[in-house]
């Protein structure tokens, strides 16, 4: 869909927006939909990411990054405190 066209129905979400009742649950949605409407896509793709202790007591990030090697950045214990203190940080800007 290209942009000024009418896209009907479909309409940005809203926080105290309810969703129209039906008797019925639907199985699809037939209305044309446009995944570069930034309105409408609240989450990017993004890899999973774990977290965990490696053996030798390092915190582990890990993403998946399929059909390469996964991403890992190694954390010692002393370093989380400054590393969650930053991203606290970077969340109040």
């Amino acid at each position: 869909m290209s942009d000024g066209e009418d896209q009907g129905d479909l309409l940005p979400i809203e926080r105290d927006h309810q969703a129209p009742q039906h008797d019925e649950p639907g199985d699809t949605d037939d209305r044309d939909f446009d995944w570069n409407d930034a309105d409408a896509v609240v989450i990017e793709r993004q890899p999973r990411t774990a977290c965990y202790w490696n053996p030798k007591g390092q915190v582990v990030l890990r993403q998946e990054s399929w059909p390469d090697d996964d991403v890992f950045l190694f954390f010692n214990l002393e370093h989380v405190p400054a590393l969650i203190f930053a991203l606290k940080q970077m969340l109040e800007k």
